[in-house]
């Protein structure tokens, strides 16, 4: 378990999970200024079902992650029976072409995502890229502390 954290200026990712990464509980932290991706679940094709399973993702702060294609939660691999629950998704920097939660191309997995309040996006130009299928993030000014 992962709780009550702050999680700041990483140069990758805030949190990285994979590799038979399972029945993890992410929950209350702050995930603000990491270098390319908030949260990610990693694609871990090194054997039978070795993605990051059964975890749930709640009541998180993922704030400015990245560069000017920067994205809050990157879904990659087969990861499956994941709960993604009232995690709030924020960009105070600029839309440029941030992304609020990534979902791999032909991803077909159990995925509950629950209460984070994103907008329609765009799926990624590039034939190679992964499929940017669920939500930008919304603009909205820093809170103060």
């Amino acid at each position: 378990m992962a709780e009550k954290n702050k999680i700041d200026g990483n140069r990758s990712y805030g949190i990285s999970v994979g590799h038979c990464d399972t029945d993890n509980v992410m929950r209350d932290n702050d995930i603000t200024n990491s270098g390319l991706v908030g949260v990610l679940f990693r694609d871990e094709n090194r054997g039978r079902d070795f993605w990051a399973n059964r975890n749930v993702l709640e009541n998180n702060r993922i704030h400015d992650s990245g560069g000017e294609s920067g994205v809050a939660i990157d879904i990659q691999g087969q990861t499956k029976d994941l709960k993604i629950v009232r995690n709030e998704l924020r960009e105070t920097r600029g839309p440029m072409q941030r992304v609020g939660i990534r979902i791999a191309a032909g991803f077909n997995r159990d995925v509950e995502i629950e209460g984070t309040h994103p907008r329609p996006l765009q799926t990624s130009g590039d034939p190679q890229a992964v499929a940017e299928t669920a939500h930008r993030f919304q603009q909205q000014p820093r809170r103060p502390r």
